[in-house]
């Protein structure tokens, strides 16, 4: 009796058949999402899959090297792993030449989206997900185990929302459904809130971010913390970056007239009053275009 025709080998057939009438568990997206990026990048041999992808399927030192053949456990392995991809919407070129089957996967295939996630990703995906949802939106209201209060508006959160629900349209079924049993029913509630609503402040971030990316000094007019105080004029601040502490986004920013770093709340600074350079010299630039447009 061989190895092949062994008990032991037959319980595998079985559970390889049980195996390839199921759906693909996490061991086996894993796999799946390996030879995927094995297949883009590289024209292989059925042997040079095994050697790069060994622990994979499965594959010792000691083994026969019949145990690869396409009848057997792994090369059986390996043709369901392919027939998945192609399931998928990805076409796997297979040529054979001088009794050696190459593969590759063609430039251009595949699903509309390229991503395929493997469950570390995938479980990342669904964290940074709650980071900015909305609980009550996703989950049941239940009076025994009450949700979370919504934090206030993070003003990217829509963005990022849409942009992962967008990634997770284009997944597996199984995958989805992953995804979505962990968002009606979070482990974890992990929400990047903020104290104040920030999303009215969106266009003031948008505009701060363009100066800084232009290096470009900006001033504006920020509001005291006491009402009766009214606003301060800041000039020539060399603004560096957005940062979320404390609940609040603060500008990071040097000033010029204190000689110094200040840390600036979006939210106290008049949206209307942000511009370049200072103030004095912003109306001096206008009205020199305007003139010059009249002379023209």
């Amino acid at each position: 009796m061989t190895k092949y025709a062994s008990s032991d080998s037959n319980k595998q057939s079985s559970s390889d058949n049980a195996s390839a009438n199921s759906s693909p568990n996490h061991e086996s997206t894993e796999r799946i999402f390996r030879l995927l990026h094995l297949l883009a990048a590289n024209n292989c041999t059925r042997q040079a899959i095994f050697e790069h992808m060994r622990d994979y399927y499965k594959i010792n030192e000691s083994d026969d090297p019949r145990a690869m053949a396409s009848s057997q456990r792994a090369g059986r392995m390996l043709l369901r792993d392919i027939q998945s991809l192609e399931k998928m919407g990805y076409q796997v070129n297979k040529t054979r030449s001088s009794n050696t089957t190459r593969y590759s996967l063609a430039v251009g295939s595949g699903p509309g989206s390229p991503f395929l996630f493997n469950q570390t990703e995938l479980d990342t995906l669904a964290l940074l997900h709650t980071l900015f949802a909305d609980p009550t939106k996703y989950a049941q209201s239940n009076a025994v185990q009450p949700l979370p209060t919504p934090p206030p508006r993070n003003p990217f959160a829509e963005g990022i929302l849409s942009l992962i629900e967008r990634l997770i349209a284009t997944l597996p079924s199984k995958q989805k459904e992953y995804f979505g049993r962990w968002v009606r029913k979070p482990f974890i509630y992990f929400n990047l809130d903020t104290v104040t609503n920030y999303l009215p402040h969106r266009a003031t971030i948008d505009t701060i971010v363009q100066n800084i990316s232009w290096r470009q000094q900006i001033h504006f007019e920020y509001a005291s913390m006491q009402r009766r105080q009214g606003t301060t004029l800041h000039e020539h601040v060399d603004p560096y970056y957005i940062i979320h502490q404390d609940g609040h986004l603060y500008l990071i920013g040097y000033s010029h007239k204190m000689n110094t770093f200040y840390e600036y709340r979006i939210d106290r600074i008049k949206a209307e009053s942000l511009g370049p350079g200072c103030k004095h010299c912003q109306g001096w630039l206008e009205s020199t275009l305007v003139d010059a447009h009249h002379r023209a």
